[in-house]
């Protein structure tokens, strides 16, 4: 009993030293800004660092399928067009800011909920748009995490979460990693992803902070099923939104 005391005591204390904050921001800019020596950098991929050229395959489609075909089934037919969509960074200077928080020696990775099985097309996606984010990975061994709803590995710096909770994944990361950063700047879209990952690494005592990033949120409020339908019907050769319109008869 007073092993289990003690372990509580000591995991609330780590909690309160550990500092936390989570911030709004359009830019990456700010978080290149926040990335300083001895900090650790983990980047969203999907409306963080790259979007579809067109709307299908975006994240704002994937949420809308999701309401119709499942988890399960949104995520069987997205993947399905990530192998052939083609991506965009999602600012100008997006791919520019990475290599220079890398071009520093600070360690960034990717931590996304795509799973595993679009991993080759991912790298292909990033590549695409001049990001490489093995380049300051701090391990370059895959590493698989067993026992998890569905097979979440890091691979070439990336952690493919899947379904996975983020804040689990990148605290098991650290975890097998051995790795101790002074604090660990994370960025996504999704307020859901910044608060599992604060609510984690504050819970481990590590010093965090993260940005709830929205440079594409005006695309997202856009979004049209519509013509998502229709590039989806010409899949063999995917439409641009213009395109998509003017058959959709707009």
């Amino acid at each position: 009993m007073k092993t289990t005391k003690l372990t509580v005591l000591m995991a609330a204390a780590l909690a309160i030293t550990a500092q936390a904050t989570i911030r709004e921001t359009n830019s990456l800019r700010d978080v290149a800004n926040a990335a300083t020596t001895g900090s650790f950098v983990a980047f969203d991929l999907d409306n963080t660092l790259i979007e579809p050229i067109q709307t299908l395959g975006s994240d704002q489609w994937f949420e809308h399928i999701s309401k119709q075909l499942g988890i399960d089934g949104a995520i069987a037919l997205w993947s399905k067009v990530q192998l052939k969509t083609q991506v965009r960074p999602v600012e100008q200077t997006t791919s520019s800011i990475v290599r220079e928080i890398q071009d520093r020696g600070v360690p960034v990775i990717g931590l996304t909920a795509r799973p595993l099985t679009v991993a080759e097309a991912t790298l292909q996606q990033l590549a695409s748009v001049g990001i490489d984010l093995s380049r300051t990975t701090p391990i370059f061994d895959d590493l698989a995490f067993p026992g998890h709803l569905e097979n979440a590995q890091y691979t070439q710096g990336i952690i493919f979460a899947g379904k996975n909770q983020k804040g689990d994944m990148i605290v098991r990361f650290l975890d097998r990693t051995g790795l101790h950063p002074s604090v660990i700047v994370f960025a996504d879209d999704k307020p859901k992803h910044t608060a599992s990952v604060d609510s984690a690494l504050t819970a481990k005592g590590i010093n965090n902070i993260e940005f709830r990033y929205g440079a594409a949120d005006e695309r997202v409020k856009a979004f049209d099923a519509e013509i998502a339908a229709v590039q989806l019907h010409y899949f063999d050769g995917i439409l641009d939104d213009e395109a998509a319109a003017t058959l959709s008869n707009r």
